[in-house]
């Protein structure tokens, strides 16, 4: 499918369906207002209101495919339609005659007759404009009876699917506009579904034709999940090239919401940046989204040519500004006086050029200007320097650090090291981006010299040399697997039979009874002397019962071995076993001989020889794999599943995901209990396996197969598998950020299982009411049903540390109430087995008992445990840490300290700082606004250019300090993820305000 951003029409109409995605609600909406039109009655007509590329030209186009294919519409009516802009129409002559051209195209499309077409080609012929006639007196009568009665032949009523209804409104005269009106609202007149990207002048004036005519759609901007949609339906029809975006968007679906920022919720310009996700890895990033804002450009540079010249200085100077701008500071930039300015806007706002903006949630009359179309704002910006450089590098940074890891900006940083024609400005954003990272010097270095080649020296040699006098030149240091079936294979004790036919047959079974008596009773080394004197006794039996009882007792003991952890002696047992009986054809024989493979197999991969236990699989399955036999089935199904298992180990998802398919192929159709579970186990895996890959929708499928297979089984074992299917499905919808399905189906593990007693399902429960917690507090839900949830988690599963850990977050950073969240971290720390889960707790702890207890040397205690494993807390989490060090001689707050280790960690390029410690940086930015520091560490981050290296941060903390109406004034790509952080920062003023609340 290839991408298209200005004609829709230009795609095959396959594709284009396959691609239409956004709006589709209000496609539904629409066909069903067309179902409701009753013969013989006028219609209900339509006005779709949206700027510019919000897909109002795509939804026309779908509403034609629609009627089209639905059997019942297609009866009633045809759909007409025209090029975008009919710039033609100057009368009703023109319109109506232009209604026939459109009517012709529609049935030869439909495969009309040649004879039919030829006569509306005579038709449209025949009906040209009347130029004898004044143009008011073109009344368009003569085409309209004509299109009137060619319909009317048909059967069908027409469907006008007019674009750009202002600019054609705008060529009629107010008396033709009455005499369309006319029509339209004749019974079994034609039905009007238009679109325009500002409301006519004809809709808002109540003197005009069309005032409060039209039932008003509008197309709002694309949200997260809507945007998720597009991209994903995009890659999944690019085939190939679109395979590294899918698993993106798995594994990085915050991504989705700074490409949504970016491309301001239009899905024209979102498609734009998709074509940067998915071949930036290809070649640096600006050259790849440079040649994306070329496809603008025709558009772009048309448009603004378009402005008349005060409007066109007034835009330029707003949008080279990115920031909002009130009419007197517009006024200034462009040195026209205000009353001009405010004129200018007004044209500016009415066309679709800017939008008014609140610059502050109390002052209702203090409005600002900005772009209303983002993208536009960013193509002005990129292709308007360099006398801008620095705010087209600004934007580069915020586009470079939103939407790329640190990973893929450190390999664009060495592509563009290598690159003798890279643009020294996104040299520079780089730089900015990677923060402090031993690629700053010679990236610096490499726009200096792109710069001087380019002849641009003087206007980079600025900010070259501040970035070097600021950044000093250092290198910062930097599951749910599955498990084999470890099945030691059941012991099987067969009770003496009353017609044993020899003695010695007698003898046998007496000696192996007997040895399993010494198992059970934990007399293991005596129970292995038995079965070595019965083996000693009868292995050169040839009696096939004696050769049973031998290879029961060699299997047995091979077991025991591995339970005393003699692990290589019962490999060479089951070995044993192999040699002696591999050729036997008697059912009992072969069993153990299978048996023996597996328990091998399953030895060998605890000691870690994984490549060697796939080999004894194989074996196994090239020996077994064929037969008929129950016992043979299970011991095949079981020796596939642990291949998987062992292939997963190793890291060959892909291989273990044909394995588990294998087994799927072979046993899927079976209905043993035994195999049934092995096959629900290997379906589960797949899953998982699928899920590591970044599959996240095919494993989703998966899981509800498991559930539609299982779903009504009351087998234990499969109610658990069941329930884990449920429980990673929901951990999986998480990921992709789709919070409000994840609760879904984690009420419906409640429904399902709430009640069960069996400890594993109840440890499911509280898996799926833990994650059922964390998705209702990312939605912003009460805190009390947040809190409901981790606590009814930690009842089914008191050793549920993470549900510990997630509560004393939100007691302590949502709830104000320290106390709470102490008793909760020091619970969680009484359970923790991890050394992960016990530095988070002692990391947990140490903030609360530094900023609520003023508790600084028992902070101290924790930090130290918290580092005691290396590697426990990454590089963001140590530097932040640094902030509550003390020394003997100064036992408070040392504040220089606490702003270079804030300073520290934001320049760590370390990303778990955004995702893992953002709440830490949170805290710490609360408690230096708490305690009076605020002013200082402004001052402190614009001398360390904050404002430009981190602007979302800066802003953030400035709103948190001066005002939330800060956020008002920034520009919407700055100030989305500003928001993000501020929230965390404001709410904690809001539950402990400006002074410090003790836990006491």
């Amino acid at each position: 499918m290839d991408l298209t951003h200005f004609n829709p029409n230009s795609q095959k109409e396959a594709d284009f369906v396959a691609s239409f995605v956004a709006r589709q609600s209000t496609l539904d909406f629409l066909l069903k207002q067309l179902s409701l039109v009753q013969a013989g009655q006028s219609a209900r007509h339509h006005l779709i209101v949206a700027p510019r590329g919000f897909g109002k030209t795509s939804l026309l186009r779908r509403i034609a495919i629609g009627v089209r294919s639905n059997a019942e519409l297609n009866a009633r009516f045809i759909p007409l339609r025209f090029r975008e802009e009919q710039h033609n129409v100057i009368s009703l002559d023109v319109l109506w005659r232009n209604c026939l051209q459109s009517l012709l195209e529609a049935r030869e499309d439909e495969g009309a007759t040649p004879g039919e077409l030829d006569a509306l080609d005579a038709d449209w012929a025949k009906h040209a404009p009347r130029q004898g006639l004044a143009r008011d007196e073109q009344d368009g009568e003569p085409a309209w009876h004509t299109l009137q009665t060619r319909c009317a032949a048909l059967q069908r009523r027409p469907v006008l699917l007019i674009d750009n209804l202002d600019t054609l409104l705008a060529g009629l005269s107010a008396q033709h506009q009455w005499g369309l009106r006319k029509r339209l609202q004749a019974d079994d007149g034609p039905v009007l579904l238009a679109a325009a990207s500002r409301y006519p002048e004809a809709t808002h004036n109540a003197e005009a034709a069309f005032y409060e005519f039209f039932r008003i759609q509008t197309l709002d901007k694309l949200d997260n999940h809507e945007v998720f949609t597009c991209l994903r339906n995009i890659a999944a029809h690019r085939g190939l090239a679109g395979q590294k975006v899918l698993v993106t968007l798995d594994n990085d679906p915050g991504r989705v919401a700074a490409l949504n920022t970016l491309a301001g919720g239009n899905p024209r310009t979102l498609s734009v940046l998709y074509g940067v996700l998915e071949s930036h890895l290809s070649g640096d990033v600006l050259s790849q989204l440079s040649a994306m804002l070329d496809t603008f450009t025709g558009w772009y540079q048309a448009r603004t040519e378009e402005l008349p010249m005060q409007a066109r200085a007034v835009f330029d100077a707003l949008a080279l500004h990115w920031d909002p701008m009130t009419a007197a500071a517009l006024g200034l930039a462009t040195g026209l006086d205000t009353p001009a300015v405010s004129s200018q806007l007004s044209r500016l706002e009415k066309t679709g050029y800017v939008e008014a903006v609140a610059l502050s949630r109390r002052k209702a009359s203090r409005n600002g200007y900005q772009v209303s179309e983002r993208f536009f704002n960013i193509w002005y910006l990129m292709r308007n320097g360099p006398r801008r450089a620095k705010q087209s590098i600004r934007f580069l940074t915020t586009f470079l650090q939103s939407c790329f890891s640190n990973t893929e900006r450190r390999s664009m940083a060495r592509a563009a090291l290598q690159n003798g024609t890279v643009d020294p400005g996104y040299v520079l954003a780089l730089a900015t981006s990677l923060g402090n990272n031993r690629l700053r010097g010679p990236l610096l270095d490499h726009a200096q010299q792109r710069s001087n080649d380019i002849g641009q020296a003087s206007e980079y040699k600025a900010m070259i040399d501040g970035y070097r006098a600021e950044w000093r030149l250092e290198t910062r240091a930097g599951r749910d697997h599955a498990s084999p079936i470890d099945d030691q294979a059941s012991r099987v004790r067969e009770s003496d039979h009353p017609d044993a036919r020899s003695p010695a047959e007698r003898v046998a079974r007496h000696l192996f009874d007997e040895a399993l008596r010494l198992g059970e009773i934990g007399q293991l080394e005596q129970a292995m002397e038995v079965y070595g004197d019965l083996v000693a006794r009868f292995g050169a039996a040839d009696e096939l019962a004696l050769r049973e009882q031998v290879a029961r007792a060699l299997f047995n003991k091979g077991i025991t071995l591995g339970v005393i952890g003699r692990a290589e002696q019962s490999i060479e047992v089951y070995d044993d076993v192999i040699a002696r009986f591999g050729a036997g054809r008697e059912p009992a024989l072969r069993e153990a001989v299978a048996r023996a493979h597996l328990n091998k197999g399953v030895t060998l991969g605890t000691l870690g020889r994984t490549e060697q236990a796939i080999d004894v699989y194989d074996q196994a399955v090239a020996r077994f794999g064929e037969a008929d036999e129950p016992a043979l089935r299970d011991q095949v199904a079981r020796v596939l599943f642990n291949k998987g298992v062992r292939l997963s180990s190793l890291g060959r998802s892909e291989q273990a995901i044909k394995v588990y398919g294998d087994v799927l192929a072979r046993f899927g159709a079976a209905d043993e209990p035994a195999i049934r579970e092995v096959v629900a186990r290997a379906l589960v895996n797949t899953g998982i396996e699928l899920g590591n890959l970044g599959r996240s929708e095919q494993a989703i499928v998966v899981y509800a197969g498991v559930v539609a297979r299982l779903g009504a089984a009351s087998e234990p074992a499969l109610r658990e598998l069941v329930a884990k299917a449920l429980v990673n499905t929901a951990i999986t919808l998480a990921i992709c950020g789709r919070s409000e399905q994840a609760i879904g189906v984690c009420d419906d593990v409640l429904t399902r299982f709430g009640a069960a007693g069996a400890p594993a399902l109840r440890e499911l429960v509280a898996r799926a009411l833990f994650t059922k917690g964390v998705m209702l507090q990312a939605l912003g839900r009460s805190e009390h049903e947040v809190e409901l949830a981790y606590r009814s988690a930690i009842e089914r599963q008191p050793n549920n540390v993470g549900a510990n850990n997630h509560l004393g977050n939100l007691l302590l950073d949502f709830k104000g109430d320290p106390r709470g969240a102490r008793k909760a971290y020091e619970d969680g720390l009484a359970i923790a087995i991890r050394p992960g889960d016990k530095a988070l707790l002692h990391l947990n702890l140490a903030y609360l008992l530094a900023l609520h207890g003023d508790d600084l040397a028992g902070a101290q205690d924790h930090v130290a445990q918290a580092l005691l494993n290396e590697g426990m807390v990454s590089t963001a989490g140590r530097k932040l840490l640094e902030a509550l060090s003390v020394s003997a001689s100064s036992p408070s707050w040392d504040w220089p300290r606490v702003f270079a280790a804030i300073g520290a960690a934001v320049d760590s390029d370390d990303r778990a700082l955004w995702s893992e410690y953002a709440d830490d940086l949170e805290r710490l930015l609360w408690h230096v606004i708490a305690q009076g520091k605020g002013a200082d560490f402004k001052q402190w981050m614009q001398s360390a250019d904050y404002p430009t290296k981190y602007a979302p941060l800066y802003h953030a903390f400035v709103a948190a300090l001066d005002g939330e109406d800060h956020l008002l004034q920034i520009n919407p790509e700055t100030r989305e993820p500003a928001a993000k952080i501020h929230a965390g920062i404001a709410r904690r003023l809001k539950l402990y305000g400006r002074a410090n609340a003790a836990v006491g």
